[in-house]
């Protein structure tokens, strides 16, 4: 007799979810320009009739829970923030500390990044800077890259500096070795 009560319930949920299902494209018809699901059903890959569809639709909440839920520790790597400077020279944006901040996490040998843009007419040059922890002591990894507009940005060079140090009004990272890096980098920009 218990089957029984549980198998109506379950008829009159399935009934209840059919019901308060948008028809197929009932949505779409009433939006003006780009449509918006009104209901969760139309998010999902089936209609939600069935009991197996459930765990679809668990999984589907756990996600999104898991996509805002804010992350279990904070990052070990300090974000140094970027720096953009025009083909004059001038700073056009910045943001986070800067080179200054990179010189201070090297110096610490504490895990950083740090992004240099610099723009000419059509180019566009981009370096990577990360201080990492290697043995007991620190390296600064460098990635450039190249983008001549409108191409896609091309890689330049890779390798690894030993130091990163202050030089009259710059910091610049040296001893850089690798594929294509010059010996001695500016991290602000600055031209040799």
């Amino acid at each position: 007799m218990d089957h029984l009560a549980a198998a109506g319930r379950a008829l009159r949920r399935d009934l209840r979810l059919v019901l308060l299902e948008p028809a197929p494209g009932g949505a779409a018809a009433q939006a003006d320009r780009r449509p918006v699901a009104e209901h969760l059903s139309p998010l999902l890959a089936q209609p939600v009739r069935a009991l197996a569809h459930t765990s679809i639709v668990a999984a589907a909440a756990l996600a999104a829970v898991a996509v805002l839920a804010p992350p279990a520790r904070a990052s070990t790597t300090k974000s140094c923030g970027s720096l953009t400077v025009a083909g004059t020279g001038t700073v056009t944006a910045s943001s986070g500390g800067g080179a200054a901040c990179l010189l201070a996490a090297f110096r610490s040998c504490t895990p950083a990044t740090y992004d240099l843009s610099l723009f000419g007419v059509d180019t566009i040059a981009r370096t990577h800077f990360a201080v990492l922890r290697h043995g007991n002591g620190c390296t600064v990894s460098v990635g450039q890259s190249l983008e001549v507009v409108p191409q896609k940005p091309r890689p330049g060079g890779t390798g690894r500096c030993t130091a990163i140090a202050r030089r009259s009004s710059d910091i610049a990272a040296t001893d850089c070795r690798g594929s294509g890096l010059a010996a001695t980098i500016s991290l602000t920009g600055r031209r040799p």
